[in-house]
């Protein structure tokens, strides 16, 4: 077995084992809050139950992404030693394990908060999931970005492998840094989005009159709390394409 597959092996568990962190996080948040309104309000207990599990559900998706990156690579078949390939492998299980992390965060703070809000205000249920999915999804663009980023370096892996040592050097540190720049890129993003998305969700619960003021400051709000995700991407790809 190569270091390629070696690498695949290990990338494919940093992979999994983050997405699953930030997945089990976000969940068990949503679950939390969830359970802190039946307390409160055990009247609305299936309306919350319902709206937790959709929660839960969308919390869940980013770490399925790293789920099947982390797949991918178990099963990548390269019995080479090329050290920009396995460092483009680790890269990508890097880029999808972080990248995932705080989408999973970001989007269980969103469902948990929601959760709160709608045990106070019960009337409001319908308003305050829709402005929770359309928070989560704000939240989860940056873990495309990073399976993006995750399934270029896999695929093209092979294809960074230099004919001497000291280039090959320069592109395994430039492939490898595409990695971790795509996955810290996706993760404090996230988690800043899932925030402001928290506030929005509790805030369309709480006070109906200023749902459109609410809804247009979380609008501004996330799209530039996203931005450096995409100074990531941009780095990222040039990382890989240009270095």
């Amino acid at each position: 077995m190569g270091i390629v597959n070696l690498t695949a092996l290990f990338g494919a568990g940093i992979g999994m084992g983050l997405g699953a962190i930030g997945s089990a996080i976000g969940e068990g948040y949503a679950a939390g809050r969830a359970l802190e309104g039946m307390a409160r309000q055990p009247k609305v207990r299936d309306v919350l139950t319902r709206d937790m599990l959709i929660g839960q559900a969308v919390s869940e998706t980013p770490g399925i992404f790293a789920l099947v990156i982390s797949v991918i690579l178990i099963f990548t078949v390269d019995e080479t030693n090329s050290i920009a390939h396995a460092a483009a492998i680790l890269g990508a299980g890097l880029s999808i394990g972080l990248g995932a992390f705080g989408p999973a965060w970001g989007s269980g703070l969103i469902a948990g908060r929601a959760m709160a809000a709608i045990s106070r205000n019960p009337s409001r249920d319908g308003q305050t999931v829709r402005m929770m999915l359309v928070a989560q999804a704000f939240c989860q663009t940056t873990v495309v970005y990073a399976l993006l980023v995750a399934l270029l370096l896999w695929g093209s892996g092979a294809s960074y492998a230099q004919p001497d040592f000291a280039r090959e050097l320069v592109r395994a540190a430039a492939v490898l840094g595409a990695g971790v720049c795509m996955g810290f890129g996706a993760l404090g993003p996230a988690m800043g989005t899932g925030d402001v998305g928290a506030a929005a969700s509790e805030g369309t619960a709480l006070f109906p009159d200023a749902n459109s003021k609410v809804f247009n400051t979380f609008l501004v709000g996330g799209a530039v709390s996203q931005t450096t995700s995409v100074y990531a991407l941009v780095v990222a790809l040039l990382l890989m394409f240009v270095v």
